[in-house]
């Protein structure tokens, strides 16, 4: 029986609309912290126009198995709102693997943030390269593709059709894994933002042993 993976891009949040208006000064303003920031009412409806998509694909005969998230607000709300379509309930998990890359002590500072308030930081930064430096108390791309293709291994394993909300730079990090990306590449669609918000990506194999094929379909 053909099992499927689907990836969601958690809904719009607030930052997600302020950040290249923001990205010249010091700071972007966020309240509170990053894992506690929410959907825009925008982002609400995104993601509920997702559920619908997806519950008409995963029905009752069919039906998702695994909902995975992170431990962040955003993507938890997203996965209550697709949850609220479907006609069923399927076993809900946090996944704390899957959590956004962590900036650690520079997490609301820009680049020019870290250019002007830590200098030796940014020369670092540019000595070891984007994929390379780790910041203060945060990761770097290949922990964090570590760390990424390590909940996916244990998502493999497991039977059943599968949904994983998650953060954009964890969306690109599983693309890399299943499609065979450049590390490069993933930075370079990360700072570009090329994937919207409440983007859907599915794959899916005939076998467990077998490996996860790209579908071309999109919500």
């Amino acid at each position: 029986m053909t099992e499927y993976l689907a990836l969601v891009r958690h809904g719009e949040t607030l930052p997600n609309i302020l950040v290249e208006q923001q990205a010249q000064g010091l700071f972007y303003e966020v309240s509170g912290s990053d894992e506690t920031v929410t959907l825009t009412e925008f982002g609400v409806e995104q993601i509920v126009s997702v559920g619908k998509w997806l519950a008409k694909l995963f029905t009752k005969d069919n039906p998702i198995a695994r909902i995975l998230v992170s431990g962040y607000k955003r993507t938890q709300q997203s996965a209550d709102h697709i949850e609220s379509q479907l006609l069923y309930k399927p076993e809900r998990k946090e996944e704390r693997r899957f959590d956004k890359r962590s900036y650690g002590d520079f997490w609301n500072i820009t680049y020019r943030g870290v250019q002007e308030l830590h200098p030796e930081e940014y020369e670092r930064f540019l000595q070891e390269g984007p994929l390379r430096y780790c910041p203060p108390g945060g990761e770097n791309y290949p922990q964090l593709f570590a760390r990424v293709s390590d909940g996916l291994a244990d998502v493999t394993k497991a039977s059943g059709n599968h949904l994983i909300v998650c953060h954009l730079v964890v969306f690109l990090a599983i693309q890399r894994e299943l499609e065979g990306h450049e590390d490069e590449h993933v930075h370079e669609r990360y700072e570009a933002s090329a994937l919207p918000n409440g983007h859907v990506r599915l794959y899916k194999r005939e076998h467990a042993d077998e490996p996860w094929q790209p579908v071309d379909l999109v919500a």
